[in-house]
């Protein structure tokens, strides 16, 4: 606030809630009369330094309560360990990802540990491109969603034309061959005289691109390497552990294997058997537990939770199925509890989805899946056989089937549903976009319902995975 005083509606809700309201004026003349002897109130590493919520997917966000240890382990780390271009004052970061995020927030702590340079965006992203031109960062960062629009702008381009497709698909295939020698460069021929142009789409000087939040497609990583020519390093982790826990660092840095690197030195990681997924540690496959000087002090006034996430041996529970690689980097394949996100980092929680859909008259069964490399959800739906044969004419009980297959028919069940479940509450980001509709019902008998008529999600999932692909394939239906 600035030097005006308080309204009726803001003190009503003020005292409602418990909260006093200051005014800027009085809380810089407070501290001028309560003076503080700041040496002498130095926090110890132990004491609390921030608390970062999470985006509360299904229920109310936690305050995740991050030590001061916390914060210096991981900023301190990355500096000196995880990213492996040696960053100094000189270093630039253009800062235009949500300060309120855990990415931002310790990349922020990491580039202050060697005094490097924050630009920030303007926040009107379709100005990004320009602002870039001006900033010109020699370190980069980006949510996968981001890399993939970059991704799918350049693939376009080489499409409009032959001869431009031909050069740049040359001049990636020659630096795909110096870094499978583990060379990494931007200064060969090829970027000169073909790829110079897409390099200063972002500024041209990138030396180090991080990517987080969500996964990135292997091959989208793959491609951006070979055109920028800059070490791109995709962090795994969590706010409840300061954001990083294991990184494609060295290990991995030059191998397009979809994994997220080996355990940082900070943190151990490892992997506990879930029985009821069959997962087994003893294969090398099970959920995630990482414990180190990284991890979160606990849930703001949320013990409970706070106990359900760290045992008592001192083990952060991500909810991740992850497996171990043959040479110590670990690929994220699943999640204990139903939750993904897409790739442009919006946590998705599948069975909510399901509970708001299936009120719908048309539906009967449903299943709600979604990609960490796609941006929207699909679905496998078995129909409810009546009302989807009176809303789509269908003239005798034997086209049922026939008429679930007609691609006008998905789309426009489509459309039907997602009204239905914008209606009631559902975000752009929760809707489906593509459904395969199977006449079949979840049963029993074929292991798709537990006894107590409870979704196998695993099962299902497994039945239907080429179908699930395709979908994403075909690509979406409106």
């Amino acid at each position: 606030m600035g030097n005006e005083s308080p309204t009726e509606e803001q003190l009503t809700m003020s005292f409602e809630k418990q909260i006093e309201i200051v005014t800027w004026v009085d809380f810089l003349a407070a501290g001028k009369t309560h003076q503080h002897n700041f040496q002498q109130d130095l926090p110890s590493s132990s004491d609390l330094a921030t608390i970062n919520y999470t985006s509360g997917t299904t229920g109310n966000p936690k305050g995740v309560m991050l030590s001061h240890r916390n914060l210096v382990t991981v900023a301190l780390g990355i500096v000196s360990w995880t990213v492996p271009v040696q960053t100094c004052s000189n270093d630039i970061w253009f800062s235009y990802l949500p300060m309120a995020h855990i990415f931002e927030r310790i990349v922020h702590a990491s580039l202050m540990v060697v005094g490097a340079q924050f630009w920030f965006s303007s926040g009107d992203l379709k100005k990004m491109l320009d602002e870039l031109q001006i900033v010109k960062p020699t370190i980069f960062g980006a949510v996968p969603r981001v890399m993939n629009r970059l991704y799918d702008k350049i693939q376009g381009a080489m499409n409009d034309s032959m001869i431009k497709k031909l050069l740049i698909t040359q001049a990636t295939s020659s630096k795909r061959n110096k870094l499978n020698k583990g060379f990494i460069t931007n200064g060969t021929i090829w970027d000169k005289l073909v790829l110079k142009k897409i390099q200063n789409l972002l500024g041209g000087r990138i030396h180090t691109w991080v990517s987080g939040a969500a996964p990135l497609d292997p091959q989208v990583r793959g491609f951006l390497r070979e055109i920028f020519g800059c070490m791109i390093l995709e962090s795994y982790g969590s706010t409840e552990c300061c954001g990083s826990g294991s990184a494609t660092s060295f290990a991995n840095y030059q191998l397009e294997d979809g994994c997220v690197g080996p355990p940082q030195p900070w943190n151990e990681i490892k992997l506990e058997s879930v029985q009821e997924m069959g997962y087994q540690s003893r294969d090398g496959v099970g959920e995630v537990c990482i414990r180190g000087d990284n991890i979160m002090i606990g849930y703001y006034k949320n013990k409970e939770k706070t106990e359900e996430t760290i045992d008592k041996d001192g083990w952060l529970h991500t909810g991740d199925i992850g497996r171990w690689n043959s040479n110590g980097t670990l690929k994220i394949i699943d999640r204990k509890k139903h939750i993904y996100k897409l790739s442009q980092g919006e946590y998705i929680a599948p069975e909510k989805i399901e509970n708001n859909y299936s009120k719908h008259p048309l539906i009967s069964q449903i299943f709600i899946w979604g990609s960490s490399f796609e941006s929207y959800n699909v679905a496998v739906i078995v129909p409810e056989r009546d009302e989807f044969q009176k809303t789509f004419k269908c003239e005798k009980d034997s086209c049922f089937e026939t008429e679930c297959q007609d691609a006008s028919n998905r789309t426009r069940f489509i459309s039907i549903i997602n009204d239905f479940g914008r209606e009631n509450g559902l975000k752009g980001f929760e809707v489906i976009k593509s459904v395969h509709l199977d006449p079949e019902p979840f049963s029993v008998e074929n292991g798709l319902l537990t006894p107590t008529q409870k979704a196998k999600r695993p099962m299902i999932k497994r039945k239907y995975e080429e179908k699930l692909k395709e979908l994403y394939t075909n690509g979406p239906l409106l």
